[in-house]
């Protein structure tokens, strides 16, 4: 996907407050691992400038924006069998895919569904790393890809006409 900066120009030159609600799957038990991809999704809302206010769910504003981000290890059998079998010795190749699923409305009635996907890998060969949840250890550039999704999001509804 291609990279998206923040800030993002608004179409409106007054900025709309916003009410969200964002979720990732699967569910983490590690509280401050979602706490943290909690504070990415505000802090990508937050730079984008596109706001006057940002307020999470239940709240009325002018825009409303709910959130789904799926994280899916797309490892194959034969990448944990010859991780195993090497002893973490042999570089593996553990790719990971994004899949974001939002839905935008207005006050107006104005509604919109998106939905994108974006993909990275990275190269594991120390023992012990390929085990779940590292999240951002195994995958450093996984928080890239997740920030980018977000910025992508917001610049669709930027380019609709939702802000």
């Amino acid at each position: 996907m291609p990279d998206v900066s923040l800030p993002l120009p608004g179409s409106r030159a007054l900025k709309p407050a916003l009410t969200y609600a964002v979720s990732f799957l699967p569910p983490d038990a590690d509280e401050e691992r979602t706490a943290d991809l909690h504070e990415e999704f505000v802090q990508q809302l937050a730079e984008s400038k596109l706001f006057a206010e940002l307020r999470p769910q239940p709240s009325d504003a002018e825009v409303t924006l709910y959130v789904e981000l799926v994280e899916i290890n797309l490892s194959t059998g034969d990448t944990v069998m010859t991780y195993l079998f090497t002893g973490g010795l042999w570089p593996v190749s553990v790719p990971y895919r994004y899949e974001l699923n939002a839905t935008a409305r207005r006050a107006t009635d104005v509604s919109r569904e998106y939905s994108m996907a974006d993909e990275s890998s990275c190269r594991v060969w120390c023992p012990g790393l390929l085990m779940h949840p590292l999240g951002d250890l195994v995958n450093p550039r996984s928080s890239e890809i997740r920030k980018n999704l977000y910025r992508t999001l917001l610049k669709r509804m930027v380019d609709d006409g939702l802000l």
